[in-house]
This record gives C-alpha cells, sequence and structure tokens, in this order.
C-alpha cells in the first residue's frame, strides 16, 4: 500500500437536490404572485392612493381673519356637478366685496389668480396661500376638485382639466375678466392641472397673464416612478398628467419655484419642466426659476416665504396691464 498518496477529497459544498430545486422555484413563484398582487390591489386602488381630500362642508369661519375678504363661489360642472370654492378679494371694502355681483369683477384693474391645489385637503388648508396673493394685491380664486370638501363626484385627471376650462370660460365671460389679467397658479398635481389648461389655453390664442408653478412633477408617471420605484407605473397609472411635452407651447410668463430637498417631487423634475418653456414669454418676459434652500415638499412656503413673495411681486409687475 502506497500511504504517501493523498487521500480522496471530499467537497464541503451543499448539494441541492431535485426537492431543494422544487423549494427554491416554488418560493419564486410565491414571491412573483404575492408581487403581482401587490400591483394589482395598488392599481385597483391608485385613485385612492393618489387623491386624498378632505370631505365635508367647508364654511366661512374656517377662514378665520381672511374671512371677511371671501367670497363663496360655485360653479358648475359639464355634467350638473356643483363645484363650491372660495374668491378671496385683494379689497374687502370694494364694490365687488361688499354688494356687486361678480358679474363687474372685471371692471376691477386688479390680476385675478386661478389657484389649482395639490391632492390633499380642501380650500380651507389653502388659507397661507390665498392670504399670499391677497397680500400681493390680486384677487385668488380656488375651486375645490370634485370629491373635494363639499363637492360631489369622483377625482380623475378627465375630470379636473374638464372643470378647470369650465371654471375658465365662466371667469372670461361670466364675471367679464379678460385673460391678460387671469395668473394660472398650480401646486404639485394641481401644477399638472395648471400646465394642461395653460398649454390649451396658448395654442387657442388667449394665453394667461402668467403660469405659476410650484413644486411640480414633469409627470404623475415620473413623480410615481420616484417614490415608488420598484412598481411598473408605466403599466399601472392611469391619471398621468403628462406635462413636459406641453411646456413647449405655453407662450405666458413663466415663474416656477420647488424646494431643493423636495423628496417628493425632486427638483430636477421642476428643472427640467422649466427648461422646456420658451426662455421668453411673447410679451418678452424672460421665465425664472427660484430654488428654496433646503425645502421639502410640503414646507416650501413657510422656509423660502420671503424669496416666494419677490419672486411673485416682480413677476405681477412685469405683468399688470398698467404697468
Amino acid at each position: 500500500m502506497n500511504r504517501s498518496a493523498n487521500p480522496p477529497t471530499v467537497s464541503s459544498a451543499p448539494v441541492v437536490g431535485r426537492g431543494g430545486w422544487w423549494m427554491i422555484k416554488r418560493g419564486l413563484i410565491r414571491l412573483v404572485v404575492v408581487y403581482v398582487g401587490v400591483c394589482l390591489v395598488i392599481g385597483f386602488l391608485q385613485r385612492q392612493l393618489m387623491y386624498v381630500p378632505r370631505r365635508g362642508p367647508v364654511t366661512l369661519d374656517q377662514a378665520g381673519e381672511l374671512a371677511p375678504h371671501i367670497r363663496g363661489v360655485t360653479f358648475t360642472s359639464q355634467e350638473g356637478l356643483a363645484l363650491h370654492g372660495w374668491l378671496c378679494l385683494a379689497d374687502a371694502d370694494s364694490p365687488i366685496g361688499l354688494s356687486q355681483p361678480l358679474s363687474q369683477l372685471g371692471s376691477e384693474d386688479r390680476l385675478l389668480v386661478l389657484m389649482f391645489a395639490g391632492n390633499a385637503g380642501n380650500r380651507a388648508s389653502r388659507l397661507s396661500q390665498l392670504a399670499l396673493f391677497r397680500g400681493l394685491g390680486c384677487d385668488a380664486l380656488l375651486v375645490d376638485y370634485r370629491g373635494y370638501g363639499d363637492n360631489a363626484g369622483t377625482p380623475s385627471e378627465k375630470s379636473f382639466h374638464a372643470d378647470a376650462r369650465v371654471i375658465w370660460d365662466h371667469i372670461i365671460s361670466n364675471w367679464q375678466v379678460p385673460a391678460e389679467r387671469i395668473v394660472i397658479s398650480g401646486e404639485s398635481l394641481g401644477g399638472g392641472v395648471a400646465v394642461r389648461l395653460a398649454s390649451d389655453l396658448s395654442r387657442a390664442g388667449q394665453p394667461p397673464a402668467a403660469l405659476v408653478l410650484r413644486a411640480t412633477f414633469t409627470s404623475m408617471v415620473d413623480a410615481a416612478s420616484y417614490n415608488y420605484p420598484w412598481l411598473p407605473i408605466h403599466w399601472l397609472l392611469i391619471d398621468r398628467y403628462e406635462s413636459l411635452p406641453q411646456m413647449s407651447t405655453i407662450d405666458c410668463p413663466l415663474l416656477v419655484y420647488h424646494g431643493q430637498s423636495d423628496r417628493v417631487v425632486p427638483i430636477e423634475q421642476g428643472q427640467r419642466l422649466f427648461s422646456a418653456a420658451p426662455e421668453r414669454s411673447l410679451s418678452g418676459v424672460p421665465r425664472r426659476f427660484l430654488e428654496i434652500p433646503d425645502a421639502d415638499h410640503n414646507n416650501i412656503f413657510q422656509i423660502g416665504k420671503p424669496a416666494i413673495t419677490q419672486a411673485l411681486a416682480e413677476l405681477f409687475q412685469a405683468i399688470r396691464p398698467d404697468s
């Protein structure tokens, strides 16, 4: 016997038999089934997740110190739904504020800011924004989306766009406010509504006085993909708010402001949206992007109030008909 011969080596690597491979395969199948199930549930509930209204009566008492400046207004959608909102007047002691019908609003010389809110709350949640525009000498109109506050109906992108156009047409036709005195302002999801309305009006040769966008995304697909990268958003999403392709058609003055540390809609999306717009409006006003350092999505106004107020004041000064 040759004792110097090397003994046979025994592999320490685990050996997976047929039973082991089947267990692995079965586990992977279960993971896929769970993932598909989660995607289906989220797809089914996506509008409940996207739209977070505060429902119930909205009274002037909720406006606090701003209440004397506010008049309740109601518009009627194409399907006959009542859409309730607030008109905050810069001068509560004016004849419009005291007694005259709103059909006389066009005889005033103030700018009117048509506001489109974010996806949560209702009009009573935006008192600081109404006060901001009033403080700058503008009237401000904020109408709750359908399904929000005391409005009936179900939220959707299609209905929001249709309702926005109904409100615009009413302001022009019934209140007699000319387009060159109406500023469109959109916040977050409301920016998607505002961009679509401003784009439609610009293509029709009736651009608004200006467009103001706060923490707005390039599209809802992009925003949702950023927050849920593990979901097949491109396949699931119904309401897409594709704003980026529409920016090149907007020929009115533009102000975009965005929080540097926005964790809901990253600032890169706001920058891309801004860069897609013409460098100057038809009237020669240059576009402007305002970056608010250290601001997140929901505290941008608290942190950037002085800079935002100054930027808006400069924009309004540039577009006022009598300037």
